[in-house]
């Protein structure tokens, strides 16, 4: 017969194991989710491809030039760039570094039926500057993403799609990069949430943007959000307003 001390210490070790259990079969079934998420390709045509690089020659465009779900600062994984499913036929697509030396300008298509819940990833992202790219962080390469109105990409007034990045775990997080042009920056998620301050960018020449506006999203958020961006010179202020696609299950 055992005694309190025997019994009390066969509980505590039964206890762990259970506990141990537990987790492994919570971490497989966090594994398995994940890799079951549906991942579909947007292709674009190849031959018409529009891509550019100088180390010498700035690019100039509009205000906002990224945006971004997630917390990852490493270099950028160019050949793994995904975005939450939309619904639409044609992303435009503008991706640029922030020292100006890279931009491109293309339409992608879905290769097959997009399903709610799946991820959209581009392919190809580039054709000539792979390597070149890949020594770009997250924080120095930007890419705006909009759905195409009628054929035609005008960023103004659409609907914009987040750059994901591989850190799932931050993708509460939303960054803007904007060209602000030395002005005072706030930004503002929907209408009840209290601005924050944005902070000249922290790497790199700030030629395509100078700016990154970082808020995390604010709770019991639905499958889409209104931002807005105030710019002020001192002098004279301009406010963007623009709508950004969320990933199901935040």
């Amino acid at each position: 017969m055992m005694d309190s001390k025997t019994v009390n210490k066969a509980g505590y070790v039964l206890s762990i194991v259970v506990f141990i259990c537990l987790l492994g079969a919570s971490w497989t079934l966090f594994i398995s989710s994940t890799s079951a998420q549906e991942i579909i390709e947007l292709t674009t045509d190849t031959n018409s491809f529009k891509e550019h690089y100088d180390r010498s020659v700035p690019v100039s465009g509009g205000a906002i030039v990224g945006i971004r779900l997630g917390r990852h600062q490493g270099p950028i994984s160019i050949d793994n760039i995904l975005f939450p499913a939309f619904l639409g036929e044609e992303l435009c697509v503008r991706s640029v570094t922030q020292d100006g030396r890279y931009s491109a300008n293309n339409i992608y298509r879905p290769t097959k039926k997009i399903h709610a819940g799946s991820l959209v990833k581009l392919a190809p992202v580039t054709l000539k500057y792979a390597g070149l790219l890949s020594s770009y962080s997250y924080d120095t390469f930007a890419v705006n993403a909009f759905l195409a109105t009628d054929g035609r990409c005008d960023p103004n007034n659409a609907t914009h799609i987040p750059l994901l990045d591989s850190d799932s775990e931050g993708f509460r997080k939303l960054s803007v990069f904007i060209n602000a042009s030395g002005r005072a920056s706030q930004m503002r998620i929907g209408k009840y949430s209290t601005s924050v301050n944005c902070t000249p960018s922290s790497e790199g020449a700030r030629i395509a943007y100078d700016t990154q506006c970082d808020m995390d999203l604010p709770p019991h958020v639905s499958d889409a959000v209104s931002v807005q961006i105030l710019m002020d010179d001192g002098f004279d202020k301009e406010v963007l307003h623009f709508n950004i696609i969320l990933p199901t299950g935040l």
